[in-house]
């Protein structure tokens, strides 16, 4: 008799665990990721000095993404067109036969054109630095571009920064080139890093 009630024990257990273990629910992902994209490294490095790259490889530690690379990824002070694509978790930037100035320090700036694949979380304002010099150049500029009728904020405000600009002309010509470029935030601000010491005039558009 105590050998049946041992089996009817064991049986009323395992259909508990077997009723209990068949219960259909929604598996979780876990928590949501919020967080953007962490560069790991580049190659060269960023902010190396005495040199003059024709590729700059950024690499990340996960997959990415890239929007608005016309008016967000530019180099300045102005070179030869990029090249960028991904490749992977990477980012290549080709330039086409760049012509380097001596002891200039260069900035690629990348706005907010770089965010995570699965959730879009944006890194913003990330810039490659180098210098073709012994030092990086380290001043910089900032201000806000309001509307002259609304005292509003512009957002994408295109900012140049043109060194030795004769503003005795009445308008810009096409062949005079800024030596920087920004563009404007949300709140109509605006910023210029890593710039040498020097005497702009400073136009937006």
């Amino acid at each position: 008799f105590m050998y049946k009630y041992h089996i009817y024990i064991i049986l009323i257990i395992t259909y508990f665990c077997v009723s209990s273990c068949a219960n259909i629910g929604i598996l979780s992902g876990g928590e949501k990721d919020e967080n953007p994209p962490i560069v790991t490294k580049c190659f060269p490095e960023n902010f190396s000095t005495n040199i003059m790259p024709d590729k700059i490889i950024v690499d990340f530690d996960e997959y990415i993404k890239l929007k608005k690379t016309n008016n967000q990824i530019f180099i300045s002070p102005m070179l030869s067109p990029l090249k960028v694509f991904l490749k992977g978790k990477q980012i290549h930037i080709e330039l086409e036969e760049p012509i380097y100035k001596k002891n200039t320090t260069y900035s690629i700036s990348f706005g907010n054109s770089i965010s995570d694949l699965n959730e879009s979380n944006e890194l913003l304002d990330f810039k490659f630095v180098f210098s073709t010099g012994e030092k990086i150049d380290s001043l910089q500029l900032r201000g806000v571009v309001n509307d002259a009728f609304t005292l509003k904020p512009i957002d994408k405000a295109l900012v140049m920064l043109y060194e030795k600009l004769d503003f005795k002309l009445d308008s810009l010509s096409h062949d005079q080139q800024p030596s920087f470029i920004t563009y404007t935030d949300k709140n109509g601000e605006f910023l210029f890093a890593n710039i040498k010491d020097s005497m702009y005039n400073i136009v937006a558009l």
